[in-house]
């Protein structure tokens, strides 16, 4: 498991970016690519989930809903999809780094 984070953190994070050469500055680069792995980044291992969402603490994702932009897929319908028109997508950054996104789906109204 640590030799697969520190796989992911070379390719997502330490290559992605100029490392700093000062160690506390390396040190907060690391550190906030540690935090947004925990909370944001969905892990195919978990199902989509982040590592923080597997907490007991954590309020879960509602993992049976969906949206469902295009009209005739799935058939037969679902009862768990939500039939929308369209989807926001919204990306944001975490702590204003461009190479750690923060991705949200939502319905757009």
């Amino acid at each position: 498991m640590v030799e697969r984070f520190i796989r992911s953190m070379k390719t997502e994070c330490t290559r992605q970016i100029r490392v700093p050469l000062d160690l506390r500055s390396t040190r907060d680069e690391i550190g906030a690519y540690a935090q947004w792995h925990d909370d944001h980044r969905p892990h195919q291992a978990l199902h989509g989930l982040a590592r923080a969402e597997m907490h007991p603490d954590a309020v879960p994702r509602d993992r049976t809903a969906g949206f469902e932009p295009r009209p005739r897929w799935p058939a037969p319908a679902r009862g768990d999809i939500t039939r929308v028109r369209s989807l926001r997508l919204t990306v944001k950054h975490f702590d204003g780094r461009a190479h750690l996104p923060v991705v949200e789906l939502a319905h757009a109204a």
